[in-house]
């Protein structure tokens, strides 16, 4: 009857993670939309950097503008090889 309920977030250490992983997703996640085109810090095999978006999600679905190749890979590992999106 005397119960005591816990909240969330009652104590120091809870607070400074839960604020740590708010920090986290929001410099996680790239504005990035089906159709932009990105220009990546490594050129392809061909000699282009500029990939077309062809899906998004937890994975990424990209279009090479110089041969049109196409490749999957994890939203993270392309996000941070990303120098520049253009739409358009």
């Amino acid at each position: 009857r005397n119960a005591h309920y816990y909240h969330y977030g009652d104590n120091k250490t809870e607070q400074a993670a839960r604020a740590y992983w708010e920090q986290i997703k929001r410099k996680s996640r790239m504005d990035i939309q089906v159709g932009d085109i990105l220009t990546m810090k490594k050129q392809h095999p061909c000699g282009e950097k500029r990939w077309q978006v062809l899906r998004i999600g937890a994975d990424f679905k990209l279009r090479c503008l110089g041969c049109g190749r196409e490749v999957m890979g994890p939203r993270s590992k392309f996000e941070k090889n990303v120098r520049q999106v253009e739409r358009p």
